[in-house]
């Protein structure tokens, strides 16, 4: 067996972290190897702290001496129940003195000896537990310093000079209660300090740790321009491959100890490899081959492209995770084999995280489900491109870990580095030369190598960053900006490719009926809005979880250690401080799902309010709503004053804010203050009520919903008149089912005055004794209101149970009025759709018509012609009435009346008496009236002339042709 060279130190297994060692050759090691452990953090120290002084306590009293022999162990009585007392004021102060000595160690250990990074990371994840004790130590100390000045409040203000002294053991007991709470402050106070030593604690390790990534990022050494570095490069590699030989001469020795599992080893891993790769080839060509015509969404393709990457990187990361864990069950990583495996393990699955990746989302072979628009050539291009990358990046990795194990100098590590760097541009380069741009079928097309232009340009200006970060000499700062590029790339890459399959894992309602939305929507009977808002939470759901794994595998390949990403997310979840003011995520989160308890319970309460406790029929439907509208209120303000006080907000602070906000909310809220307290009178006074008839300026309707700015009127239309509560309140309005639905009609009716106002009474008051739909008592009746211009006008007024049929009710009474009238031969007035064409009732047995002729007409020959009309219609008649009525500002109106035999329709009569009316006038050349005839002044005055001398005529007896009793 080869000896093993003096130059690889000599480690433990796997298993337990093996420590690397860098020789004093490796210049470029400023900053110690990750895998080095910190000593004890400072917290460890906590326990050399000095114990509080104990303050002396009375011994109890001797027990007295037994005068007479133990009884026997049968009569002893049972004894009482321990009851665990509570700690004592000394056990609360003592972690609180322990703190205080560990954050003086923690802090002497900082100023002598900053460490490497890892070391203080540790440094930090212990200062940040001080932290957490501190404040938990000064909160459980709240609740007894409280209780101690409770008591001290009970024994009253302590005397003056002037005043008598109080009892000896009155102020004895004050004294130790004073005492014991200056006690229980200053441990407070020390507690408070210490947390705050704490924070400033952490704030300068992170500055330190800060300092020490930049000098370590931006340290230069030698360019691979000078020829002296390639030299020294070149003669160490013979040192390196006999070291590497001696390493793996002992390992192989070892080896050849257990043959038989290590053949059974390798067998396994290429078994399961081969397995797993079958069944994953299987899947995805069953899945992604089969039949269909159309193009596959970009949220199919991307969910697609998610599950296809991992299933890529499954075969390859189980063979090497098998073939790890059976080398180290076997005993062969030791020393500096385990080194080195540890060094490749890394570099090979970013390898295949990243391989993987890529050919799940460019597809060489398969357009359909590409998820980038480009042709077949440029896909297997770039992906080609990005295979050399990261085997360049794994070979980079392995050399600059070798070089730290096998302690070569660091002209090894620049001309690795530069390589490297050079080989990264030629890839980056050639991905710069295929064209991305979508293809086209089209012949002779020109090629666009330079689309996207931002990423090529991008892509240009990272090579030349990479070549000269190695030829100045920044190996680190290349190396880092290498990783960032694989793994921060990938993994924003994955990320947005997982944000737009979310789309496809919860998709929308319309018209898709897959995935777990609507199989929940099927079982919950949900319809479309509400399966979309499903989706809605469902997507949010997912985009949280997403970016809630992503960002702390991002900070970790960032540079940040575990422990610190750990803290952070204690702190966001658990509280920390932001203006004097504690926040803590959780107990928001905890608040905002008590406020949805309670609100969903108050929910339900109001849905059993309305189902069965106001849905008995004994409570009317005003005060049911009433009742329900206000057990919302209350729970709401339930629900929101308890989520605030859960959340640590105070109550009283928050009174101080509305108080200070009060002159505020008064001018520039009146308005909406206003509505909501009158919503508030609306439910306690109930003048309006849901379901009451109301009338407004603005229309009447009933109301639909009183809620707490405006009220909701639903009119006859079916039209919504949202109505401020504050114009219910102070203005006047017609709540005409207040009290209950008994309501009264009034109807109008006007008739001639030629009918008997006693005959048209008896005639409406039978009418409404006849109908079903009105009350009894108390009972209708009829009013003469008004003697109009036409006719006399009456009411009938009736009394309605409900007065919500007050509009079938009017119907069925109108229609029974007229029919009436008409039987009783009462005529209802009415006027002509004409100007100056009305027609008047009569009498009964007497129809009466009126005609409207010009203004230049001779009333004398309107007479005769009017006359000659009457005795064409019945040449027996000789009741005829014949009047010269008025003169009207568009015609002159005369009337004609004529008796109607009985059995003879009065309609017909008046229609052969205008029809005859027409043909005398027209032939005599007297033209009708209208609007639109200009009318002359001294024509008017001709016309008033005559009608004097008419009346004079009539007035000595000369002429029969006015009606009797005129």
């Amino acid at each position: 067996m080869h000896p093993i060279p003096r130059s690889n130190p000599t480690g433990p297994r796997l298993r337990l972290r093996a420590q690397p060692q860098a020789g004093p050759a490796n210049g470029q090691q400023q900053q110690p190897d990750p895998g080095e452990t910190a000593p004890p953090p400072a917290a460890g120290h906590a326990g050399q702290a000095p114990a509080p002084v104990q303050p002396t306590t009375p011994a109890p009293a001797p027990a007295p001496a037994a005068a007479a022999p133990a009884p026997a162990p049968a009569a002893t009585p049972a004894p009482a129940a321990e009851v665990t007392p509570p700690p004592s004021v000394e056990e609360l102060l003592k972690p609180v003195n322990a703190l205080s000595g560990a954050i003086d160690a923690a802090e002497k250990n900082l100023e002598q000896s900053p460490g490497t990074q890892k070391e203080l990371a540790t440094l930090r994840t212990g200062i940040e537990k001080l932290e957490t004790k501190a404040r938990s130590s000064a909160e459980a100390l709240k609740p007894r310093l409280e209780e101690v000045r409770s008591q001290i409040d009970k024994l009253g203000k302590a005397p003056g000079a002037e005043d008598p002294p109080e009892a000896p053991d009155v102020a004895a007991e004050r004294q130790r209660l004073n005492g014991l709470a200056a006690q229980i402050d200053g441990a407070i106070k020390k507690a408070a300090l210490i947390e705050e030593r704490a924070r400033q604690l952490i704030s300068r390790v992170q500055n330190a740790r800060s300092g020490i990534f930049t000098r370590f990022l931006f340290s230069q050494t030698d360019t691979p321009l000078q020829w002296r570095v390639w030299q020294q490069a070149g003669k160490q590699l013979h040192l390196a491959q006999r070291q590497l030989g001696y390493i793996f001469g002992n390992w192989w020795e070892a080896a050849k100890l257990s043959p038989l599992s290590l053949l059974g080893i390798i067998a396994s891993t290429a078994a399961l490899f081969a397995g797993l790769y079958f069944l994953v080839i299987h899947t995805i060509r069953r899945r992604l081959d089969r039949g269909g015509g159309s193009n596959p969404s970009l949220p199919e393709r991307a969910a697609m492209a998610s599950w296809v990457a991992l299933a890529y990187a499954l075969p390859p990361t189980a063979a090497l995770a098998l073939l790890y864990a059976g080398l180290d069950e076997l005993g062969l990583l030791y020393w500096q084999v385990a080194r080195i495996a540890q060094a490749t393990v890394l570099p090979i699955i970013i390898v295949i995280g990243v391989l993987s990746i890529s050919r799940a989302l460019l597809q060489p072979n398969r357009p359909r489900w590409r998820l980038f628009n480009i042709s077949d050539s440029s896909a297997r291009t770039v992906n080609l491109a990005v295979l050399g990358i990261a085997s360049v990046f794994a070979l980079d990795h392995l050399a600059s870990s070798l070089v730290r194990i096998l302690s070569l100098p660091l002209s090894t590590s620049i001309v690795s580095a530069f390589i490297a760097s050079l080989l990264y541009a030629v890839f980056l380069l050639v991905i710069v030369r295929t064209p991305l741009g979508p293809p086209s079928n089209a012949p002779g097309a020109p090629i666009a190598r330079w689309q996207p232009i931002w990423l090529k340009v991008l892509l240009i200006a990272l090579a030349v960053v990479l070549i000269g970060t190695a030829m100045l000499g920044f190996v680190s700062l290349g190396r880092f900006i290498t990783t960032q590029i694989l793994t921060t790339g990938a993994g924003i890459l994955l990320t947005g490719v997982l944000y737009i399959a979310i789309r496809w894992i919860a998709p929308t309602p319309s018209g898709d009926t897959r995935g777990m939305n609507e199989y929940i929507g099927q079982r919950l009977k949900l319809d479309d809005f509400g399966r979309g808002q499903l989706a809605r939470i469902q997507r949010g759901v997912l985009i949280v979880m997403l970016f809630a794994a992503t960002l702390p595998l991002l900070m970790l390949s960032w540079g940040f250690t575990g422990a610190e990403i750990a803290s952070w997310a204690r702190a966001a979840i658990f509280g920390f401080e932001a203006g004097g003011l504690r926040i803590s995520l959780a107990r928001i989160l905890a608040a905002v799902a008590l406020f949805a308890a309670l609100l969903a319970l108050t929910r339900i309460v109001q849905r059993w309010l309305a189902k069965e406790a106001l849905s008995e029929g004994r409570m009317e439907a005003g005060l049911a709503n009433s009742i329900y509208t206000g057990a919302g209120y209350i729970g709401f303000a339930v629900a929101a004053l308890a989520a605030i006080s859960y959340a640590g907000f105070d109550i009283t602070s928050l009174a101080i804010v509305a108080g200070a906000l009060s002159v505020g909310i008064g001018f520039g809220l009146q308005s909406i203050v206003n509505n909501f307290v009158s919503g508030l009178i609306l439910l306690v006074e109930r003048p309006i009520k849901v379901g009451d008839w109301v009338k407004l300026k603005e229309g009447q309707g009933y109301v639909r919903r009183i809620a707490v700015r405006a009220t909701e009127i639903e009119t006859f239309d079916r039209a919504s008149l949202i109505v401020p509560n504050s114009q219910l309140i102070s203005q006047t309005v017609d709540n005409l089912t207040h009290r209950n639905l008994l309501g009264r009609l009034s109807i109008g009716v006007r008739v001639s005055y030629f009918a008997d106002p006693d005959h048209v009474m008896r005639v409406l008051q039978h009418v409404a004794e006849k109908s079903t739909l009105i009350l009894r008592h108390p009972p209708p009746f009829v009013v003469l209101e008004n003697l109009g211009d036409n006719g006399m006008d009456f009411s009938l007024r009736v009394y309605l149970a409900d007065i919500n049929k007050s509009l079938g009710a009017q119907t069925e009474l109108r229609a029974e009025i007229v029919r009436a009238l008409r039987a009783e031969g009462i005529n209802i007035p009415f006027a002509s759709a004409l100007a100056g064409h009305a027609t008047i009732d009569t009498p009964a047995g007497r129809t009466f018509i009126e005609i409207g002729v010009a203004h230049d007409s001779d009333p004398d020959e309107v007479l005769k012609a009017l006359r000659e009309a009457a005795v064409r219609g019945d040449d027996e008649c000789n009741d005829i009435h014949i009047a010269f009525e008025d003169i009207a500002e568009n015609a002159l109106i005369f009337s004609l009346s004529v008796p109607v035999a009985e059995g003879v329709h009065a309609g017909a009569v008046r229609s052969e008496l205008r029809t005859q009316a027409v043909k005398c006038l027209r032939e005599r050349g007297i033209s009708l009236a209208s609007p639109q005839r200009s009318i002359r002044l001294r024509d008017l005055d001709d016309l008033r002339s005559a009608m004097a001398r008419r009346n004079a005529e009539n007035a000595m007896g000369f002429s029969n042709d006015k009606p009797d009793g005129e």
